[in-house]
């Protein structure tokens, strides 16, 4: 489940916490205007996430949060998040496969080695009405 603060400082201006507002306008246009097939994308400086945003009106929001490749992160993870990787540098990584039936988007999180760290496979009917 998403949490608002992703355990940060209240009030925080660095993340959807220092926009309430302005985040729940967003969303809440999706849900009104019935717009399908959206999948958040962000970055963070620390961190590599998956998050897990349900919503009471429309359907369950995904987003994929990649970190930085160019030092080691120090950040605590994450434990409300789908997943939530930190250490060793790494990049995140999308692939969208529309070959299959219900096509879908691939997250992954690749460490510098070339391996997989995690991985989140969101298919377009879980982001429908």
């Amino acid at each position: 489940m998403y949490s608002a603060n992703r355990g940060l400082i209240s009030g925080s201006t660095d993340t959807w916490e220092g926009f309430k507002e302005e985040r729940e306008e967003i969303f809440s246009f999706f849900e009104k205007n019935k717009i399908e097939g959206i999948f958040l994308v962000s970055a963070d400086r620390h961190r590599s996430d998956a998050w897990k945003i349900e919503r009471q009106n429309g359907y369950t929001l995904y987003e994929a949060m990649s970190s930085h490749i160019t030092k080691s992160s120090t950040h605590p993870h994450m434990p409300q998040a789908i997943f939530s990787i930190t250490g060793k540098p790494a990049f995140g990584l999308l692939k969208f496969d529309f070959s299959k039936q219900d096509p879908e988007i691939i997250y992954q999180v690749i460490k510098l080695d070339n391996s997989v760290a995690a991985e989140l496979i969101t298919k377009y009917s879980q982001l429908t009405y």
